[in-house]
């Protein structure tokens, strides 16, 4: 699915938003899950990451595009969150990575816990930080 944001005559901007499921029990979801890219020029408003017959599964890593009518400048950090709709809607995230298509910069979001009502201090909407130095081509 592509999301478009784009006023007539703007030059989009594309971003891929990849999200890697970790290996846990149970480590998916079928919870709706939403994403904010937030950078030194601005934010992207929120999106809800969303494909056909997509669903977070454990150990597998699920791509989005996003396209932006601005450029978000040097990515900072992104917000992430599910609703905990479904059955099992516990989400044991790895990490986010997020490459900008037209000049191929990419930014590394670590996660590395549960998004999970019911695991450690039961949060999932979550703000991660971009690794340093994970910027790169």
């Amino acid at each position: 699915g592509t999301l478009d944001a784009v006023p007539e005559g703007m030059k989009p901007v594309k971003y891929r938003v990849a999200v890697f499921t970790g290996d846990p029990l149970g480590a998916g979801t079928n919870a709706k899950v939403y994403v904010t890219l937030n950078g030194s020029l601005g934010t992207s408003g929120e999106f809800r990451l969303d494909e056909a017959g997509n669903d977070f599964r454990k150990g597998k890593t699920d791509s989005f595009r996003i396209t932006l009518a601005k450029e978000l400048g040097e990515l900072e950090s992104i917000r992430i969150r599910h609703d905990s709709s479904g059955l099992f809607s516990g989400w044991y995230l790895e990490k986010v990575e997020v490459r900008q298509e037209q000049t191929e910069r990419m930014w590394r979001f670590p996660c590395g816990r549960w998004l999970d009502k019911k695991e450690g201090d039961g949060a999932t909407d979550l703000v991660l930080t971009a690794e340093e130095g994970g910027a790169g081509a």
